[in-house]
């Protein structure tokens, strides 16, 4: 397995920090950047985690609403 870039491992850690400051000083986080995370989030997954790209793939084009999709492997 190879190791991950640079770049994202640096994203991971500025989200952790973020999330340390969100939490521990909730009153003093503003709104904007409260919109500005969810927003990121998925597109985080996206870039991570495979099965979520096909998840948002399947929900995209409609797939979830035929039969048997609940036995869909992602």
């Amino acid at each position: 397995m190879t190791p991950p870039p640079q770049a994202s491992i640096r994203n991971i850690v500025l989200i952790a920090v973020d999330r340390y400051v969100a939490i521990c000083e909730p009153l003093q986080y503003p709104i904007k950047q409260i919109y500005f995370n969810s927003c990121l989030n998925p597109l985080i997954y996206a870039l991570f985690y495979p099965w979520f790209r096909k998840a948002i793939r399947h929900i995209v084009t409609l797939q979830i609403l035929q039969p048997g999709s609940c036995e869909v492997t992602l």
